[in-house]
């Protein structure tokens, strides 16, 4: 048996690194495979670098391009991607990252031992190394295998927790279509909505310790960039969709994983040249919380909210910070 598996990837602006993540596909052991290039109105030479080393491939992996008529994001061109997949599983794989010549293999492998799998998680080598890389999976001794539903819930939503980020995941196309599981657009920090509504449907997971997936942190991150503004509103929309969606099985921590989200985007929107108005988004979305809160008689939760209605300047400070945090775990 030798399932097809569908490669997803997102195309702007990477013509410094596209070359390095074709040839990381096309040098796979594992023969089926298709790879699906969506170009996302790429301004660069991206394209065209692409365009050529398909031409020059002669091996088994089938390379398909689509591209979109105008810029429509990274959630769009994986969407895209998803709709075009043809495979048994789907992998995502970000442009500007490359994958072991082993990954596929050793990811359809544990679909083979775990024929009900429905997403086999591969493990992460970032480079440059962080002092602490919540990626590398090695470091949380998970099981293998895990067909709890209520332990991947709160393993998604709980420090430490299963990384988030959509690549480096080998997933049912099945289980996507069966449950919609799309990208929500026009937001970044897509990853973080998409994995809530994956955890909410997912019933088995698969670990895997050998890696898999080289993750390079390029220059100008978005907390560097004039993205970061965007960030902050992005989050704003996330946290309403999963506010608007808490699971009942696991409402304590999903509300505690939105607080520890108030607390970060309100420290960074505190310390940020973002407009005034990024603070008083989050703010106004608290007060709305803390409503609800008193209706619904969760006079805990409603003492959380109010510890973040703090004036902007005790937001900056550290002690503040590690202070609302202890208190999160004392309360957990």
């Amino acid at each position: 048996m030798h399932p097809l598996v569908s490669i997803v990837v997102p195309v702007y602006n990477v013509d410094k690194y596209i070359e390095r993540c074709f040839r990381s596909v096309a040098s796979q052991t594992y023969q089926s495979i298709e790879c699906i290039f969506v170009d996302d109105c790429s301004p660069d030479s991206s394209v065209a670098i692409l365009n050529g080393l398909v031409s020059e491939y002669l091996g088994m992996v089938n390379f398909v391009m689509v591209s979109h008529d105008r810029n429509r994001g990274l959630s769009a061109a994986r969407n895209t991607g998803t709709d075009y997949a043809t495979g048994d599983y789907i992998y995502y794989l970000d442009s500007d990252d490359e994958i072991t010549p082993n990954c596929i293999e050793i990811l359809v492998s544990y679909v083979l031992r775990y024929p009900n799998v429905q997403l086999v998680q591969g493990n992460t080598l970032t480079i440059p190394a962080p002092r602490n890389d919540w990626r590398d999976i090695s470091k949380l001794h998970y099981p293998e295998y895990v067909s709890d539903p209520l332990w991947i819930k709160r393993s998604i939503l709980v420090p430490p927790r299963i990384p988030v980020n959509a690549w480096n995941k080998l997933l049912s196309r099945h289980f996507i279509l069966q449950n919609s599981l799309y990208f929500y657009e026009g937001v970044i920090h897509e990853d973080e909505c998409w994995m809530f509504y994956v955890a909410k449907r997912l019933s088995s997971i698969a670990f895997v310790q050998e890696y898999t997936y080289y993750h390079y942190v390029v220059p100008g991150s978005i907390m560097q960039s004039g993205s970061f503004c965007k960030s902050l509103s992005s989050m704003i929309v996330i946290l309403r969709k999963i506010i608007s969606d808490i699971d009942s099985q696991l409402s304590g921590e999903q509300r505690l994983f939105i607080y520890s989200h108030l607390r970060s985007n309100l420290y960074k929107a505190s310390v940020s040249d973002c407009d005034e108005d990024y603070f008083k988004l989050y703010i106004d979305l608290v007060r709305v919380m803390c409503v609800s809160a008193i209706q619904e008689r969760r006079y805990i939760d409603y003492f959380h909210l109010k510890l973040l209605m703090v004036p902007k300047p005790l937001h900056g400070f550290i002690l503040y910070r590690k202070l609302y945090g202890l208190m999160l775990r004392f309360f957990r």
